[in-house]
Order: structure tokens, then C-alpha cells, then sequence
């Protein structure tokens, strides 16, 4: 029984020093290389989104009348086909006055995108009769940041690579392997939005569109990993 103890022990031994040699040969000479690929591209999609609210004595009253101009509002965003249109947070809140509640104030969001400005930017001029304007944002579409990044993974790649060679070149190795690697995709920046309106300018039918420039976002790719190299 001792002796088959002993060859047991005798076996892990080996092993244990056999991954520690192992774990030593992959840590050994090892290098940590960044690189990284970034483009300009074009914002073809612009996201808006605007507001109802009311305020009244009761919260009922508060919560229809903001279901009231929800509806007239739907009703015209959803009659054009190229606006993509939902609706948000929706909330009731007490009004208060020297700490007491004085009224109810209702709100709801509308959310409205498209890739045709022209008609999101003439929409906005009719809903905001009723509505407040919040925010205005001009990104790229998913699919136009896709293919953008599919073309920068390529890129940063071959830098990496580039960057590989001249390490192993300066350190006079015969080659290098790539230890491990990571492709950090889905970083871009948009700009800060532009967006020109004259709230006093006003059109029979409505507060007049905003004039708008889209601009353009960048788009990177970023590839991180280690090296071996080897001196045969």
C-alpha cells in the first residue's frame, strides 16, 4: 500500500512540475501590443424625442389630457411611412405648494427616428403644436456601423501584426505567437448635436421645422494581446 502511495505521489509530482514548466514557457518572453483603427462615417439616422404634459387639479385630468394630445400626435407621426415611431416614460407626479399637493403634473414621452430628415424635421414643426421638443441626436445606422467595423477589425488587425513584427524584429527573435487577443468592437463617438431653432418663429399651421445638420461620428476598432517570442 505504501509503495502504491508512493508512485501516486510520485505521479503528481511530475505533473504538478510539468504545468509549472509549462506556465513558465508561456510567460516567458512575453510582450503586450495595442493597436487600433478609427473612421469617420456619416450620422444617416436621427433620433428625436418629445414630450406631452398637463397639469391639472386632478391626476385623472392631468393623465387624459396628455393621453389626449398623445393620440393626435400618434396619429400624425404614424401617417408617414419612413418615421419609426414609439412611445416612452410615461409618469404622474404630484404638484406641491407650501408642502401640500396643489395639482397633478402628467408626461409622456414620444420617440420618433428615420433615415429621411427632411420629413422627420417637417413632422416636428406639425407635433410641436402640442408637444415640447427634449432632444435631438444624428447617428449612424446599425448596418452602416457594422460594415464600418467589420473593415477596421481587418485594419487594426494587420497593425497589430505590423507591430509584432518590428518588436520581435528589435529584440532579434526568429519569430513571435500571439498568447491571447481581444477585438474591442462598437466604440464611436457621435458629435455634440447641432441643432438651430427659432422658438418665436412661428407658421400658421405650426412652430417652424428645425434646421438641422447631421454631421458625423467615429467609428473604432481596438485589438489588444500578448506575444511570445522565440529565439531559435
Amino acid at each position: 500500500m505504501e509503495i502504491r502511495f508512493a508512485k501516486i505521489a510520485a505521479l503528481l509530482a511530475l505533473a504538478l512540475s510539468s504545468t509549472a514548466g509549462l506556465a513558465d514557457e508561456l510567460n516567458y518572453n512575453v510582450y503586450h501590443l495595442t493597436a487600433e483603427a478609427q473612421q469617420r462615417v456619416q450620422n444617416d439616422l436621427m433620433k428625436v424625442t418629445l414630450s406631452a404634459s398637463h397639469e391639472a387639479n386632478r391626476a385623472a385630468d392631468a393623465a387624459a389630457a396628455v393621453n389626449q394630445q398623445m393620440q393626435w400626435a400618434l396619429k400624425r407621426a404614424r401617417a408617414k411611412k419612413p418615421l419609426t415611431v414609439s412611445t416612452g416614460q410615461y409618469q404622474t407626479t404630484p404638484v406641491y405648494q407650501n408642502r401640500k399637493i396643489a395639482g397633478w403634473r402628467a408626461s409622456q414621452q414620444l420617440h420618433i427616428e428615420s433615415d429621411k430628415f427632411s420629413v422627420l424635421t417637417d413632422m416636428l414643426g406639425e407635433l410641436q403644436e402640442k408637444l415640447k421638443l427634449d432632444a435631438m441626436q444624428f447617428v449612424p445606422k446599425v448596418q452602416t456601423r457594422r460594415q464600418t467595423e467589420d473593415k477596421l477589425v481587418v485594419e487594426a488587425l494587420n497593425q497589430f501584426k505590423t507591430r509584432a513584427k518590428l518588436v520581435a524584429s528589435t529584440m532579434q527573435a526568429s519569430k513571435y505567437d500571439v498568447v491571447n487577443l481581444s477585438i474591442n468592437t462598437g466604440d464611436y463617438r457621435p458629435p455634440i448635436p447641432h441643432m438651430r431653432m427659432d422658438m418665436m418663429a412661428m407658421k400658421a399651421e405650426g412652430v417652424a421645422s428645425p434646421a438641422v445638420e447631421a454631421g458625423s461620428s467615429t467609428v473604432s476598432v481596438s485589438v489588444s494581446g500578448g506575444i511570445q517570442l522565440r529565439h531559435d
